[in-house]
């Protein structure tokens, strides 16, 4: 008898927990229900039919998140592009950035130890190898 190998064909698709949900839909079902019970729980101050219509509107909006996928993606990620949309600016402004000057002797003579200065690098914390020569 010869052995069977099973070959993976759906390696694009999420393992199901429980309910056909994947485990990133299942975290934020539990999340939503979580915040859910916290403001029923917790919202004492706020009338009984207020903390009931928040808590559905939590557990409504938590199973939107995890069930509706338009273009394959979550809401939720939508809603962080959307946000990162509307923070990010519109215009970007050019600016040349500052030439860096390059220490040389003046007869050219020695080319090939002259080094950049370099602007992140503080005068002091140069070593005596790149340091200007009319510091010396």
């Amino acid at each position: 008898m010869p052995i069977v190998y099973e070959v993976p064909t759906h390696l694009n698709v999420s393992d199901t927990i429980v309910f056909g949900l994947g485990a990133h839909q299942l975290v934020r079902v539990a999340a939503g229900g979580s915040l859910a019970y916290l403001v029923w729980d917790q919202g004492s101050a706020l009338a009984p039919e207020v903390r009931g219509v928040v808590a559905c509107l939590l557990i409504v909006a938590s199973a939107a998140c995890a069930l509706i996928q338009p273009g394959g993606r979550p809401l939720d990620r939508w809603a962080l592009a959307g946000l990162l949309y509307v923070v990010a600016p519109r215009r970007y402004a050019w600016r040349r950035a500052e030439a860096m000057s390059r220490v040389t002797a003046r007869d050219a003579s020695d080319w090939a130890s002259s080094s950049p200065e370099l602007d992140w690098v503080a005068p002091a914390a140069l070593d005596a190898s790149t340091r200007r020569r009319s510091d010396s």
